[in-house]
């Protein structure tokens, strides 16, 4: 992030872009939600550690959010010198420069070494650590490599980065071949599981064979008695007819224990992956008393959900993180669109609106198209991606009880 003592500023500087708290320019802009001033980013923190309320004594919470993007962008169009212009740089940037600058600037101050008590600017660096004895490698301006002060005119740049290459192969090769030993690693494993797994089920065949086996047995030694037991037989027929069901019911369940079970995907509600949601709501509640949440631009199709409350499918814009459900705006008006003398001119969320222009919108309250209203006066708020139109404002006006559930 930019900071004050990194440029000195080259021009004169508007009034609408000075901060509200040290009346210079806004670094790092933000404004307050309330009444749109700019700050520095560092004075608004400074100034809520101490008072949690707007400069300009606007109502609490003191929110702040990112400037407007065209009063950033004009912000960073400022011409501007950096901070080692006192140390000779001449360079006219503008703000959006000057860290990219800093980072390259040849008047910066800099030292050779721990050892070197030499001092200067970083364009005369690399002419003196040729020269100093404290210095044993310099870099070669062609090939980027670092040379010894004695083979630098032997100093054969081709060679150079032909061993580069070498080593670069030689370092590849090691890599390869410990990751072909962990490949093999997992694949014993995986080998290993595979053929427990296969004995499992073998064991489990025998046991079913055995247990079909003595059961085949008792029925031959039933066939066998004589004549005079055939009665106690079939006294006993029931009793034979369960345990052979619970036997099978044995078997069935051992094949069972080898078989996964299914894995169920948990569905994601939609407004996790659609829009983004805005700040926890003070007065709406849902059935079970959970407070509910603003959605912020869902998008027309996104928004058309069932009503968790008149259980109508229209456009939703309050969703129960919670519960995973959705109310729409008649079922839950905004607080702060009701009761008024005059029409709304605040959004939900608290963001001043506008007049919409054209008819290409559709109502977030009664779900009317703008094509089928053409006169009607339409307040908008591009921050929420909210449309409201004549009709349902001054129903909102009418509106003598907000708190539906």
């Amino acid at each position: 992030m930019i900071s004050r003592e990194d440029f000195i500023i080259a021009q004169e500087i508007k009034d609408e872009y000075l901060c509200g708290i040290c009346y210079q320019l806004a670094i790092n802009a933000v404004e307050c939600q309330k009444c749109e001033t700019l700050f520095c980013n560092q004075c608004s923190l400074d100034w809520k550690k101490k008072n949690d309320i707007c400069p300009n004594k606007c109502e609490k919470p003191f929110d702040l959010k990112q400037a407007h993007r065209m009063i950033r962008s004009e912000i960073l169009k400022i011409k501007c010198y950096c901070k080692y212009t006192k140390f000779g740089c001449q360079e006219q940037l503008i703000l959006d420069q000057i860290l990219q600058h800093l980072q390259k600037c040849q008047f910066i101050p800099v030292k050779c070494c721990e050892q070197c008590e030499w001092e200067g600017q970083a364009k005369e660096l690399e002419n003196h650590q040729e020269k100093c004895n404290f210095i044993l490698h310099i870099t070669c301006k062609q090939c980027k490599q670092k040379v010894l002060k004695e083979q630098k005119e032997t100093h054969n740049c081709f060679e150079t980065l032909i061993n580069l290459v070498i080593n670069l192969q030689t370092e590849i090769s090691e890599v390869k071949k410990s990751s072909q030993i962990k490949i093999n690693d997992l694949e014993l494993k995986l080998e290993q599981q595979s053929q427990l797994q296969t004995s499992i089920i073998k064991q489990s065949q025998i046991l079913f064979e055995q247990q079909q086996q003595q059961i085949n047995n008792i029925s031959n030694i039933k066939s066998d008695k004589p004549p005079e037991s055939i009665i106690v037989n079939s006294l006993n027929k029931s009793s034979y007819q369960q345990q052979q069901q619970q036997q099978q019911q044995q078997q069935q369940q051992q094949q069972q224990q080898f078989q996964k079970p299914p894995v169920l995907q948990k569905q994601i509600p939609i407004f996790k992956t659609c829009g983004k949601l805005g700040d926890i709501s003070k007065d709406k509640m849902c059935k079970q008393k959970h407070l509910l949440r603003f959605w912020l631009t869902p998008g027309i199709e996104a928004s058309r959900q069932t009503c968790s409350n008149c259980l109508k499918n229209q456009i939703c814009r309050y969703v129960c993180e919670t519960c995973s459900d959705y109310y729409c705006l008649i079922c839950a008006p905004p607080e702060n669109m009701c009761r008024g003398k005059s029409l709304p001119s605040y959004c939900p969320t608290g963001h001043r609106m506008e007049f919409r222009k054209g008819t290409n919108y559709v109502c977030d309250v009664c779900g009317q198209s703008g094509s089928d209203m053409p006169n009607s006066k339409t307040q908008c708020c591009q921050n929420c991606d909210f449309d409201i139109c004549q009709n349902c404002q001054e129903q909102m006006i009418k509106n003598k009880e907000c708190v539906i559930f």
